[in-house]
């Protein structure tokens, strides 16, 4: 009689992982867990793993090796809900505004910080540390095809100037932020303000009128 024992999977546990994933893709949250990234594709996808990653899992998100495989006690499930002394070496937060980055005609700036975003020291570093970067949602369709809504876009503070070739930056302008893709008109001197969809038309502003909060660095998505 054969008495090995396959591996086992339990889809639900899967999902539940998923879930707690959030807006990091499978590398991001692979290295904040210590594994590889096959290993998460393979976990959401019902594969129980080894019970130490189980429990480095629930550490981070402050909840229990139960709930991730049977769903009971539920807790907050969030990438982003553990604080600075359960983070692994290596891996500091940064803050994400609770107001949005508007893709569209602006929304009035809410600074209050609501959750945040771990993030590996080594990539933090290249821009200043933590307290240089600060994370938004885009809100709106204008930057479609390159950012759509709901995507969660971290702004690198240190840049408050159009570069040459220009870029995506957050900005404010008649007190509303926005995410636009700015550009300099040197015969104007103008700042063109301009949007990647084709549905929103361009326009110019004087460079005194908006403020420049930095420049766009990397984005994540959920997958649908």
């Amino acid at each position: 009689m054969n008495n090995k024992i396959g591996p086992q999977r339990n889809p639900q546990m899967g999902q539940r992982i998923r879930a707690f994933r959030g807006n990091l893709n499978q590398k991001q949250f692979a290295d904040i867990v210590g594994i590889s990234q096959g290993n998460v594709s393979k976990m959401e996808k019902g594969m129980v793993p080894d019970p130490n990653i189980l429990l480095r899992i629930s550490k981070l998100g402050n909840t229990s090796v139960e709930f991730l495989l049977t769903g009971k006690k539920p807790e907050r499930l969030s990438v982003v809900s553990f604080g600075n002394k359960q983070l692994p070496e290596g891996i500091s937060l940064i803050s994400k505004l609770k107001g949005p980055g508007s893709a569209g005609t602006g929304i009035e700036p809410d600074d209050e910080v609501d959750i945040q975003l771990a993030f590996r020291d080594d990539w933090l570093e290249k821009f200043g540390g933590p307290e240089k970067l600060v994370a938004l949602v885009i809100e709106g369709d204008s930057m479609e095809p390159t950012l759509f809504d709901k995507d969660v876009v971290v702004v690198n503070k240190n840049i408050t100037a159009i570069r040459s070739g220009g870029g995506i930056y957050s900005l404010v302008w008649d007190n509303k932020r926005m995410v636009k893709r700015l550009q300099l008109n040197p015969q104007t001197h103008r700042v063109r303000v301009k949007s990647d969809s084709p549905r929103y038309d361009d326009f110019e502003v004087d460079p005194e009128t908006i403020k420049i909060e930095g420049k766009l660095i990397w984005f994540g998505r959920e997958l649908k």
